[in-house]
């Protein structure tokens, strides 16, 4: 049946046009005249992108692109409350309008508006959500980060790095990079181990000088108390970085997008850079924890602290480049969380499965753990 789309009223406040075979080149322009529309469903149609008219619809609450499995790009130019995008197989990037703002330290930041509320699920080419999660080869990753985390130096440690979606890569979110390794120690650059999941100490003084970043390096393996065959439910991957500093009385609690799932013989290396710049000083008491579920035994826990002189005699790089990876992720800003926030992770999860030679690596999605101010 055609429609007329010139019928529609103006009026109109939801329309569903799921299933109706629309693409790029045919779509019905008009919907943009439609000022009262709050509620769009678009799913199982041919789009290769969102057309104008509705990108630039500014009363839009609700938008539903599942199954569109065409669409490559989605740019989203409004506020809205919910976005849905489950099962955009060619999918890759997702971006969202940003405004500047200064924090309470007077840093300038980039901050995105994203939607309330976003559903997405087995979307296997997806990189980057911007705001929540990028992938990125670690050939364009600025070498201060690549060198302060080792990863150069990754061969003749006998490590090989995970592949995720492609090349080897690693992960940038807000606040802070991440990479896997096949690795069944710390390594021994880190001056600060203890076995187990966590580790406690005082940030040591370097002469005053000022603390760029934070570099934690877990080490973990499939529990035993596992089955062999026991499938893995999103919610059971869900793993957190709680660093505490009782000094300054503040908590921060990360759960990783991304996830690497090691096989039963096998450990598997997390490393992470955090730039808590203004954030942690000499004396300061951390206590820092990677804590999951039975799934998981972490085996041991790594602190490296680089310094700004420090940081900066070790590379040639600039500096500059590095700022603007982090850029649109920002530093970590301190809160205040009780015991129940911090270990509160919302239900709502992508999974991406990827089957590598030597392991399997899950995505997740809408992982982030609340109660934390970043």
């Amino acid at each position: 049946m055609e429609i007329s789309w010139a019928l529609l009223p103006r009026c109109m406040v939801h329309l569903s046009l799921e299933n109706c075979n629309l693409s790029d080149d045919d779509f019905p322009m008009v919907l943009g005249n439609l000022c009262s529309l709050q509620i769009l469903n678009l799913s199982c149609n041919a789009i290769r992108s969102l057309p104008n008219c509705i990108r630039g619809h500014t009363g839009l609450q609700i938008l539903s692109l599942d199954r569109c499995t065409k669409l490559r790009s989605l740019e989203v130019s409004q506020k809205l409350e919910e976005l849905r995008f489950e099962g955009c197989t060619l999918l890759e990037k997702v971006t969202f309008p940003t405004i500047e703002y200064n924090d309470i330290y007077g840093n300038q930041g980039t901050r995105f508006l994203h939607p309330n509320r976003i559903q997405w699920g087995e979307n296997h080419k997806i990189v980057e959500i911007m705001g929540r999660f990028k992938l990125e080869p670690l050939g364009n990753i600025d070498m201060e980060i690549i060198n302060n985390l080792g990863l150069s130096n990754l061969g003749s440690m006998g490590s090989q790095t995970v592949r995720l979606c492609g090349p080897n890569s690693g992960c940038h979110e807000k606040h802070i990079f991440y990479a896997y390794c096949l690795g069944s120690k710390v390594p021994d650059w880190f001056n600060l181990k203890n076995e187990g999941s966590s580790i406690s100490f005082t940030v040591p003084s370097h002469l005053n000088f000022r603390i760029r970043c934070l570099i934690v390096c877990s080490i973990y393996a499939l529990s035993n108390n596992r089955k062999e065959d026991d499938w893995f439910h999103p919610s059971d991957c869900v793993t957190h970085t709680i660093i505490s500093n009782s000094t300054k009385s503040f908590i921060w609690n990360h759960s990783q997008f991304v996830f690497g799932i090691p096989e039963a013989d096998e450990d598997m290396m997390m490393l992470s850079y955090s730039k808590f710049e203004n954030q942690l000083e000499c004396g300061d008491e951390l206590n820092i924890s990677v804590v999951g579920n039975g799934y998981f035994h972490v085996k041991e826990v790594g602190v490296h602290l680089v310094y700004k002189e420090q940081e900066e005699k070790s590379s040639q790089s600039t500096s500059e480049e590095a700022s603007q990876q982090f850029s649109l992720y920002g530093n970590v800003v301190p809160g205040n969380a009780s015991a129940a926030e911090v270990i509160s992770v919302r239900e709502n999860m992508l999974l991406l499965f990827f089957d590598f030679d030597d392991a399997v690596y899950y995505c997740l999605g809408e992982a982030a753990a609340t109660g934390i101010i970043f």
